[in-house]
């Protein structure tokens, strides 16, 4: 993932990953510091940031564990309200 997301970093620079205290993608990150954004054991923070991003016309790549994925419906719904993309 971490390499995919590197290469497509290289022809898109319209978007950013934010992630939520996961593994880290080194390369992008290196690569990429300031499109890369960790927010911590704060995955509805994360979702939310992602959101406002989407709204202002940056595509943010969300990357979690499925396992705390379940924190963030409440978000998910505001998301679909909001008409993000």
């Amino acid at each position: 993932l971490d390499e995919i997301l590197t290469e497509y970093g290289a022809s898109n620079s319209n978007f950013m990953v934010v992630s939520p205290a996961t593994p880290p993608l080194l390369r992008f990150q290196k690569t990429f510091p300031d499109r890369y954004a960790d927010f911590g054991i704060a995955e509805q923070s994360c979702i939310t940031a992602a959101t406002a991003m989407a709204l202002q016309g940056t595509k943010a790549i969300n990357i979690m564990f499925s396992t705390f994925l379940s924190r963030c419906y409440s978000q998910f719904f505001d998301m679909c309200l909001a008409n993000a993309d």
